[in-house]
């Protein structure tokens, strides 16, 4: 299920806010955060969980995440022991904003309250209503791809913001893309023509007059954060 392009898996549990999901197999459950809470504090620059053997109460922190802009914890909405945590995720943080229901995970734990806590957690219809209200108040733009870079060419020339933009994907990874918003009235004939001698590819793109998004990367977008939905948000990206 979706909501302003905001995904909840209907196999998990979320919390009161809409940002932690949970999954319940078997004895044990997984936690992370959902794609609403990783695009609202931005691109994750460093996760922390708790160590194996941690016993948690319902409501403490189960990773320390740190951003450009914001640092805090994710809290588990159930208490448990960690059994497990996700190394690729402490390799690898932007996997929380990219694949947050698959290898962006942070932990599995062992539950010791369950059948009281879990009649705490919200169904991906509630998720839904929570979701919708903090995008509607923070005007937040979803799209495709996690564009990890931003690139503001509102009230500027077109040759100079693409300069810029062609200045940050040549330093970063294949996998990245970054998010062109321009209002410039030729955008629509120079981004294209501009992306295709480079080599990149428009990954998704959006008409808001006057308003143009370009979610624009290196590679054509097969990559692990394809089919999810990313967020431009205060602390990452401006209000648009």
């Amino acid at each position: 299920m979706e909501t302003g392009g905001c995904c909840f898996p209907d196999d998990r549990l979320y919390d009161s806010e809409a940002t932690v999901w949970v999954r319940l197999p078997d004895n044990s459950f997984t936690i992370g955060l959902t794609p609403l809470h990783g695009f609202i504090v931005g691109k994750v620059n460093s996760v922390l969980p708790k160590p194996a053997a941690s016993n948690l109460a319902e409501g403490r922190g189960i990773a320390f995440i740190e951003t450009m802009t914001y640092s805090g914890n994710g809290r588990t909405p159930l208490s448990g022991v960690v059994e497990d945590v996700n190394g690729k995720v402490i390799a690898n943080p932007l996997l929380i904003n990219t694949d947050p229901y698959g290898k962006g995970w942070i932990a599995k734990l062992r539950p010791l309250n369950l059948e009281t806590e879990r009649t705490f957690l919200s169904t991906q219809d509630d998720a839904k209503k929570a979701a919708e209200k903090v995008i509607q108040e923070r005007g937040l733009r979803f799209f495709s791809t996690y564009p990890a870079h931003r690139v503001s060419g509102i009230g500027g020339e077109c040759p100079e913001t693409l300069k810029a933009l062609g200045d940050i994907l040549e330093a970063t990874s294949p996998e990245d893309a970054a998010l062109l918003v321009t209002d410039n009235p030729h955008a629509e004939q120079d981004v294209p023509r501009w992306v295709s001698i480079r080599g990149y590819h428009i990954l998704e793109s959006r008409f808001e007059e006057p308003l143009k998004y370009y979610v624009i990367g290196k590679s054509g977008g097969d990559g692990p954060g394809q089919g999810l939905r990313s967020a431009g948000t205060d602390g990452l990206f401006s209000r648009m």
